[in-house]
């Protein structure tokens, strides 16, 4: 009886040592294969950083060390001794206008605030590349003792923005401020309280039948240096746009009567020498009126609109003549 109940004991033993067994290897295998599989996922993960334009790295504040642990071809314009220097080495890169910003982040990043900025740096080569940052402080008893950084370059994001912001101000064909970047410029001479501002209405006389004589490629052309050529006869301060088709506005401020004749009559004489386009010689003549700006409550669109009454009274003078505008001059029938 003792020896059947030893054997079952055994027996049970040694089955409780297999199941161990068994489950030790079978144990083993699925840590391992996590492990492998962990790997894997972040040799995969840094591979994708490294091969993209995103850095990641820590900066530990009581070294004063930066780590940069993934992402670094995507500066490759930085040489490999930055990859993992002072944090001050790498502030050297920052563009000078963005240091106020990044300094202001410092405190508010010891707080245990995360934050987002976007700046500039200025590369070893001399390019400037535009970069987003998240920075997360992370704290121990209470105080911050590593920052984690994540750093993406968006410099073709921020072109982008730049060209679309452009294109919404400017004339597409000429380069040349649009009615919005007109309206805004205007406000700012407002705000500033500019003294004798005055708006120049410039219009091409017969421009249509160029377009329907040599073509709307041509027409287009012409405009072009139209444009640069109305650019030529002002100073800096002074604001060109082009309003509509063939129409151009000149608005000029901190001058004379006589100062705003001498420019209107420099942009009709410019703007009528020979144009060579396409092998062939176009001469066009101004028709323009102008306006001086007088009462606080007139916006942009009547001293327009004014000054467009002025040019008409040249065309109906014979066109090529300059006119300013008088009280009570109505509107073109």
């Amino acid at each position: 009886m003792e020896q059947n109940l030893y054997l079952i004991h055994l027996s049970y033993l040694i089955l409780f040592g297999l199941f161990i067994t068994m489950f030790f290897i079978f144990f083993n295998r699925f840590v391992s294969r996590l492990y492998v599989e962990a790997k894997q996922s972040k040799e995969k993960l840094n591979f994708i950083l490294d091969s993209s334009k995103i850095v990641t790295y820590t900066y530990d504040l009581s070294s004063e060390e930066l780590f940069v642990k993934s992402g670094r071809k995507a500066f490759p314009q930085f040489p490999s001794e930055y990859h993992s220097k002072s944090a001050i080495i790498w502030r050297q890169f920052v563009h000078s206008d963005d240091i106020d910003k990044l300094q202001h982040l410092d405190e508010q990043l010891l707080l245990g605030k995360v934050r987002n900025v976007e700046y500039r740096l200025v590369l070893p080569t001399n390019n400037t590349i535009w970069v987003q940052c998240r920075l997360i402080p992370i704290i121990e008893n209470a105080t911050t003792r590593e920052i984690e950084g994540v750093l993406v370059d968006i410099t073709e994001q921020k072109f982008k923005e730049e060209k679309m912001t452009y294109l919404a101000f400017h004339d597409q064909l000429t380069g040349l401020p649009n009615r919005s970047k007109l309206q805004d410029e205007f406000s700012l001479l407002l705000a500033a309280k500019k003294q004798a501002v005055f708006l120049i209405f410039i219009d091409l006389d017969e421009f249509k039948s160029i377009n329907d004589t040599y073509g709307h490629i041509l027409g287009d052309e012409l405009l072009k240096i139209v444009a640069k050529r109305l650019i030529n006869c002002i100073r800096g301060s002074h604001i060109v746009s082009r309003i509509s088709g063939d129409e151009f506005v000149v608005v000029l401020s901190e001058v004379t009567e006589d100062d705003v004749m001498i420019i209107a009559n420099r942009i009709k004489t410019t703007l009528a020498s020979p144009y060579s386009i396409e092998n062939k010689e176009i001469t066009i003549t101004t028709s323009i009126g102008i306006y001086r700006y007088a009462d606080m409550a007139e916006d942009l669109n009547e001293m327009i609109k004014r000054a467009d009454f002025a040019m008409y009274r040249a065309k109906k003078q014979g066109k090529n003549e300059i006119c300013f505008y008088v009280e009570e001059e109505k509107s073109p029938s």
